[in-house]
């Protein structure tokens, strides 16, 4: 038996292949459980839940989260969870027939506390814009050696996975920060393996995963990971890795010696140096990794690169400061 929490809020648009992509595993479907935590959604997302619900025999059991927030979601869902594993998913994705029964048989097999897959990312908004963000945000110049989202060549420890399975007799007694409105996950399995588990990734892209693609928020959401990924520290837990302080550095030594330029040549120069060591470093990245489409978007996936790691640096700075707080919607 497994348990799986998709937590919901305001997504109609996606809801719907997520539970059918359930419905049509090849796992014996008598052994699912589905747990959909729905955070107050004002759209349609309840009524689709339903829908499937009635006209389906699966097991789907809907419950309501007045927090609204991811963290609070899978608690609900960690409390009514039955069986032997439970997989953490997300509502704008959907999995592969065989996922559930790939990630179990790694599970059994292998004794680890957590198992998860590599996803494949698909940009909600297919626009002009929207494919490049999608390419960035599954690059290592994009996300660094975030492996799940880039992919392996073999099963590896990670120090993270995204919607994987678990072992409910490890876990039962933990629970999501909920003081954290980004990063939960992060941060969960950071206390995972500290208590001495570990976590595996399969090298196979079981899961198709919807990403932000917005232009016009796409900065605002790197800002928001950039600063979720540092204030953690304020609930007692560091959960930043090299690739997530790159641009915090980044950002700090542009600013720094920009500021210092004002009364300094060599500053001027320092400035200048960096960012002309960055050019050429996200142009050889872009060439090599070959996440370009044509010498014409060169410039464009430049650019966007730019944005997120001054975004995201940006958002980590002001994440260092305590009394700051910001806004996720």
């Amino acid at each position: 038996m497994i348990s799986v929490v998709i937590p919901c809020v305001n997504e109609e648009l996606y809801i719907k292949e997520c539970l059918n992509s359930i419905l049509q595993s090849d796992y014996p479907q008598k052994k699912i459980r589905i747990l959909v935590v729905d955070g107050i959604s004002t759209d349609n997302s309840v009524e689709v839940i339903k829908k499937i619900k009635k006209h389906t025999k699966t097991n789907l059991k809907l419950f309501y989260n007045k927090k609204r927030s991811l963290a609070s979601a899978w608690n609900i869902g960690i409390q009514n969870a039955s069986g032997k594993y439970l997989f953490a998913m997300n509502a704008h994705a959907s999995i592969e027939k065989n996922y559930f029964s790939k990630i179990v048989h790694c599970l059994e097999e292998t004794g680890v506390a957590c198992c998860g897959a590599c996803l494949t990312t698909i940009p909600q908004k297919k626009d002009y814009f929207g494919k490049i963000i999608g390419k960035i945000l599954s690059s290592k110049i994009g996300v660094g050696n975030s492996k799940f989202r880039t992919g392996i060549k073999q099963k590896e420890y990670v120090d993270s996975a995204h919607m994987a399975g678990y072992r409910i007799k490890v876990i039962k007694h933990m629970r999501f920060n909920e003081r954290l409105l980004r990063s939960q996950d992060i941060e969960f399995n950071t206390r995972l393996r500290k208590s001495g588990q570990k976590i595996l990734l399969l090298p196979d892209k079981l899961i198709k995963y919807y990403t932000r693609s917005d232009i016009g928020k796409f900065p605002k959401d790197m800002f928001i990971n950039g600063y979720w990924v540092t204030q953690p520290i304020y609930s007692g837990c560091f959960i930043a890795k090299p690739r997530h302080l790159v641009p915090l550095i980044f950002v700090s030594a542009l600013i720094s010696s920009g500021l210092v330029a004002i009364f300094s040549e060599i500053a001027l120069v320092i400035f200048l140096g960096i960012l002309i060591i960055y050019s050429l470093f996200v142009v050889n990245s872009l060439w090599c990794n070959k996440i370009r489409s044509g010498m014409w978007q060169l410039p464009v996936q430049a650019l966007l690169i730019f944005v997120l790691h001054t975004s995201y640096g940006t958002g980590s700075l002001f994440g260092l400061f305590p009394k700051i707080r910001i806004k996720t919607k």
